[in-house]
């Protein structure tokens, strides 16, 4: 553990933060100490007898012993022992902080590098500099901090360079690519022989990292998903991600994120796909934004008619949650991340008793490691209905707690939580997440039927 780090500024108020329940306890048994302790003991402790002397034999006189009381004498010795207690407490609670401060620092020095990142990505050169100059100074790994200084030594050149006005228009753009080569994608510039130009890092999530690419040939952006390289070991995964770019290439519909391409280089496995500029269906959930019956209905009849579109080429999403469900810019919903789709026709892929899915949005028989079909796409999808209804999903808790409710648990009305909602709208949600297959729709065109009654 690299204590020096605590000696940065903004590490060590961070630190100092962090250890807010430290101060509260020496403020509160610093004054127990000085207000307390003194009445406490005294209560406790009996009083000294007085001393009896008799005078001429027979008249007795009662005398308070000299010096300091028996109470004072234990106060004495006690007091130091306490202050003692109340400072080693102390420092314990504070060393206790110190190695949650340095994760907690480092995280936030990540995340403020990627802003910096995609600041430079944005050409916003100035913003991009005074947030890598905030990740340094939250940094607390050796190596990265290093990396970090370099790294931003080089974009204030450039920085000057082009304030200046210093060579031409080519010159600057090209110091500008080598410096994105090394900060946004960590040397990662041209793939696929040189179609793809690498921007930046976009997202992340279990099969891998996705990049911001713009398409040489075809000039327009796309998204070039790459598997993550601990998992090019495991050739089941590597199978998988395959037939990721397999399934998405037979699709091709408004309201599903079209595939391009799928290439192998230099030992990885790359997905180039539509590149969709907006935000998840989850991201528009937590800001509350579907506040309207009819914002509502459009998003639904749209996930609704890829879905069917789907289903109809025989291929089952199997990980449908608002995470993976874009709206672009323009309001067009668009289904992503296929990635534990099951084509129908080559079952020897997917084993009875293998648990796959998102534990909030999986339906009963997945919980159970049981055969999946379009019913549970319809499952997931009515979960989904229902968070958008309400703002929650219908079962809460840990994953193991979420999984059991999805199994025995009726699910709370949606009108109890947002009486806005339509009686037909709740009879459709409700039907969707039934927990037998047989008892909810029979394909996403039933719902999408009476979707458009409501």
């Amino acid at each position: 553990m690299d204590l020096y780090f605590l000696l940065k500024k903004r590490v060590a108020l961070l630190w100092l933060k962090k250890s807010w329940s430290a101060f509260v306890f020496f403020i509160i048994f610093s004054s127990f100490i000085i207000f307390a302790l003194e009445p406490l003991v005294k209560k406790f402790v009996p009083p000294d007898k007085p001393e009896t002397k008799e005078i001429l034999g027979f008249i007795k006189i009662q005398k308070k012993p000299e010096g300091p009381s028996r109470a004072d004498k234990i106060l004495k010795k006690l007091t130091p022992w306490m202050w003692a207690l109340n400072g080693v407490t102390f420092i314990f609670l504070m060393i206790r902080k110190i190695k949650p401060t340095l994760t907690e620092s480092e995280e936030y020095s990540k995340i403020l590098q990627s802003a910096a990142k995609k600041s430079l990505s944005d050409n916003e050169i100035n913003k991009g500099v005074n947030l890598m100059k905030k990740a340094i100074e939250y940094s607390t790994d050796p190596e990265s901090s290093v990396t970090l200084s370099k790294e931003l030594k080089e974009i204030e050149t450039y920085s000057l360079t082009y304030t200046r006005g210093e060579g031409t228009l080519d010159s600057k753009i090209a110091s500008f690519q080598n410096i994105m080569q090394q900060t946004i994608v960590d040397s990662l510039n041209f793939l696929d022989k040189g179609k793809l130009l690498i921007i930046n890092v976009i997202g992340s999530g279990g099969m891998g990292k996705v990049f911001l690419a713009e398409h040489t040939m075809l000039r327009r952006k796309v998204a070039v998903k790459e598997l993550a390289p601990h998992l090019l070991s495991n050739p089941d995964l590597v199978e998988r991600f395959r037939r990721e770019g397999q399934a998405l290439a037979r699709l091709s519909h408004p309201n599903i994120v079209q595939v391009y391409d799928f290439f192998e280089e230099n030992g990885k496995s790359y997905l180039v796909m539509e590149y969709v500029n907006g935000e998840s269906l989850d991201q528009i959930i937590k800001k509350k934004e579907i506040d309207s019956i009819d914002k509502f209905k459009n998003f639904a009849v749209q996930i609704c008619m890829g879905l069917e579109y789907a289903h109809s080429k025989s291929i089952i999403h199997r990980d449908l949650k608002p995470h993976n469900i874009l709206i672009s810019t323009e309001g067009v919903v668009k289904i992503a991340d296929f990635g534990l789709a099951r084509l129908l026709d080559a079952t020897i892929y997917t084993l009875p008793g293998t648990v796959i899915g998102s534990p909030l949005y999986m339906s009963p028989e997945q919980a159970e490691g049981k055969e999946a079909d379009f019913r549970s796409d319809i499952y997931s999808f009515g979960i989904i209905l229902y968070e958008m209804a309400t703002g929650h999903c219908p079962f809460r808790g840990n994953s193991s707690e979420i999984i059991a409710q999805h199994l025995t648990k009726k699910p709370e009305l949606p009108r109890q939580f947002n009486s806005k909602i339509p009686q037909k709208l709740e009879k459709i949600i409700l039907k969707s997440i039934e927990k037998k297959p047989e008892n909810r729709f029979n394909s996403m065109g039933e719902i999408l039927s009476e979707l458009k009654r409501i």
